[in-house]
Protein backbone atom coordinates (compact mmCIF):
# COMPACT_ATOMS: atom_id res chain seq x y z
CA UNK A 1 0.00 0.00 0.00
CA UNK A 2 3.23 2.38 0.49
CA UNK A 3 4.25 1.69 -2.76
CA UNK A 4 0.75 2.45 -4.26
CA UNK A 5 0.50 5.46 -2.20
CA UNK A 6 3.82 6.91 -3.02
CA UNK A 7 2.84 6.30 -7.26
CA UNK A 8 -0.03 8.32 -6.94
CA UNK A 9 1.82 11.10 -5.14
CA UNK A 10 4.70 11.06 -7.91
CA UNK A 11 2.28 11.05 -10.62
CA UNK A 12 0.24 14.08 -8.62
CA UNK A 13 3.58 15.91 -8.29
CA UNK A 14 4.46 15.26 -11.93
CA UNK A 15 0.78 16.84 -13.16
CA UNK A 16 1.38 19.60 -10.87
CA UNK A 17 4.85 20.39 -12.41
CA UNK A 18 3.43 20.15 -16.06
CA UNK A 19 0.54 22.51 -15.33
CA UNK A 20 0.76 26.46 -16.25
CA UNK A 21 0.36 28.90 -14.15
CA UNK A 22 -3.29 30.41 -14.74
CA UNK A 23 -3.16 33.76 -15.97
CA UNK A 24 -4.78 36.34 -13.70
CA UNK A 25 -7.04 39.27 -15.53
CA UNK A 26 -4.53 42.10 -15.01
CA UNK A 27 -1.71 40.00 -16.59
CA UNK A 28 -3.90 39.37 -19.61
CA UNK A 29 -5.22 42.70 -19.79
CA UNK A 30 -1.47 43.90 -20.01
CA UNK A 31 -0.52 41.60 -22.72
CA UNK A 32 -3.33 42.34 -24.73
CA UNK A 33 -2.35 45.90 -24.44
CA UNK A 34 1.26 45.24 -25.55
CA UNK A 35 0.08 43.31 -28.39
CA UNK A 36 -1.97 46.67 -29.26
CA UNK A 37 1.07 48.67 -29.19
CA UNK A 38 2.79 46.34 -31.00
CA UNK A 39 0.70 46.26 -33.58
CA UNK A 40 -0.18 50.15 -33.34
CA UNK A 41 3.70 50.86 -33.57
CA UNK A 42 3.92 48.40 -36.52
CA UNK A 43 0.93 50.20 -38.19
CA UNK A 44 2.20 53.70 -37.10
CA UNK A 45 5.32 53.36 -38.83
CA UNK A 46 3.99 51.70 -42.01
CA UNK A 47 1.69 55.11 -42.52
CA UNK A 48 4.89 57.03 -41.48
CA UNK A 49 6.95 55.32 -44.42
CA UNK A 50 3.80 55.41 -46.76
CA UNK A 51 3.70 59.20 -46.49
CA UNK A 52 7.49 60.14 -46.56
CA UNK A 53 7.57 57.66 -50.02
CA UNK A 54 4.39 59.88 -50.93
CA UNK A 55 6.13 62.87 -50.09
CA UNK A 56 10.15 62.61 -51.04
CA UNK A 57 11.87 65.25 -52.80
CA UNK A 58 9.90 64.38 -56.33
CA UNK A 59 6.63 64.46 -54.49
CA UNK A 60 4.00 65.89 -56.83
CA UNK A 61 0.10 67.21 -56.43
CA UNK A 62 -2.59 66.89 -58.75
CA UNK A 63 -4.09 70.57 -59.78
CA UNK A 64 -6.94 69.90 -57.46
CA UNK A 65 -5.11 69.23 -54.65
CA UNK A 66 -3.27 72.84 -55.49
CA UNK A 67 -6.44 74.09 -56.34
CA UNK A 68 -7.72 73.00 -52.79
CA UNK A 69 -5.11 74.21 -51.00
CA UNK A 70 -5.74 77.49 -52.35
CA UNK A 71 -8.88 78.27 -51.62
CA UNK A 72 -8.18 76.92 -47.93
CA UNK A 73 -5.36 79.42 -47.60
CA UNK A 74 -8.05 82.10 -49.44
CA UNK A 75 -10.42 80.98 -46.62
CA UNK A 76 -7.79 81.36 -44.04
CA UNK A 77 -6.87 84.86 -44.68
CA UNK A 78 -10.32 85.70 -44.63
CA UNK A 79 -11.13 84.29 -41.32
CA UNK A 80 -7.67 86.21 -39.91
CA UNK A 81 -9.06 88.96 -41.33
CA UNK A 82 -12.16 88.95 -40.08
CA UNK A 83 -10.64 87.68 -36.19
CA UNK A 84 -8.55 90.82 -36.49
CA UNK A 85 -11.47 93.21 -37.01
CA UNK A 86 -13.45 91.63 -34.84
CA UNK A 87 -10.74 92.19 -32.45
CA UNK A 88 -10.47 96.24 -33.55
CA UNK A 89 -14.32 96.40 -33.16
CA UNK A 90 -14.04 95.03 -29.39
CA UNK A 91 -11.22 97.26 -28.40
CA UNK A 92 -13.09 100.17 -29.93
CA UNK A 93 -16.40 99.56 -27.98
CA UNK A 94 -14.11 99.05 -24.76
CA UNK A 95 -12.63 102.04 -24.89
CA UNK A 96 -15.89 103.96 -25.92
CA UNK A 97 -17.87 102.75 -23.20
CA UNK A 98 -14.90 103.82 -20.69
CA UNK A 99 -15.44 107.20 -22.34
CA UNK A 100 -18.78 107.37 -22.13
CA UNK A 101 -18.96 105.99 -18.52
CA UNK A 102 -16.57 108.89 -17.34
CA UNK A 103 -18.62 111.87 -19.27
CA UNK A 104 -21.95 110.36 -17.48
CA UNK A 105 -19.72 110.79 -14.19
CA UNK A 106 -18.92 114.32 -14.90
CA UNK A 107 -22.26 114.89 -16.47
CA UNK A 108 -24.47 114.08 -13.82
CA UNK A 109 -22.47 114.93 -10.99
CA UNK A 110 -22.95 118.53 -13.19
CA UNK A 111 -26.16 118.41 -13.14
CA UNK A 112 -26.28 117.70 -9.23
CA UNK A 113 -24.11 120.93 -8.48
CA UNK A 114 -26.76 122.83 -11.17
CA UNK A 115 -29.59 122.00 -9.39
CA UNK A 116 -28.33 122.77 -5.75
CA UNK A 117 -26.71 126.44 -6.76
CA UNK A 118 -29.84 128.67 -6.44
CA UNK A 119 -30.72 127.23 -3.12
CA UNK A 120 -27.31 127.89 -2.25
CA UNK A 121 -27.41 131.49 -3.50
CA UNK A 122 -30.82 131.67 -1.97
CA UNK A 123 -29.57 130.71 1.08
CA UNK A 124 -26.45 133.31 1.39
CA UNK A 125 -29.26 135.75 0.87
CA UNK A 126 -30.73 134.26 3.74
CA UNK A 127 -27.81 135.08 5.47
CA UNK A 128 -27.06 138.50 4.58
CA UNK A 129 -30.71 139.40 5.56
CA UNK A 130 -30.58 138.00 8.90
CA UNK A 131 -28.13 140.05 10.21
CA UNK A 132 -30.73 143.28 9.51
CA UNK A 133 -33.63 141.26 10.98
CA UNK A 134 -34.72 141.93 14.66
CA UNK A 135 -37.70 139.22 14.28
CA UNK A 136 -36.77 135.27 13.17
CA UNK A 137 -40.31 134.99 11.68
CA UNK A 138 -38.46 136.37 8.14
CA UNK A 139 -35.51 134.46 8.35
CA UNK A 140 -38.15 131.39 9.14
CA UNK A 141 -40.22 132.05 6.28
CA UNK A 142 -37.33 132.33 4.10
CA UNK A 143 -35.64 129.11 4.93
CA UNK A 144 -39.26 127.70 4.88
CA UNK A 145 -39.53 128.98 0.97
CA UNK A 146 -35.65 127.79 0.15
CA UNK A 147 -36.87 124.41 1.48
CA UNK A 148 -39.68 124.15 -0.78
CA UNK A 149 -36.89 125.02 -3.74
CA UNK A 150 -35.18 122.12 -2.82
CA UNK A 151 -37.93 119.45 -2.67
Amino acid sequence: MNRDENRKKEKAEEKIEHVQPVNTTQDVCKEKNEQMENIGNKVGKEEFDHKKEKKGKGAKITKEELKELQNKAQELDALKDNFLRKIADFENAKKRLIKEKEEFAKFANEKIVAAFLPVLDNLDRALVHSENLVTTDALLAGIQLIKKQID
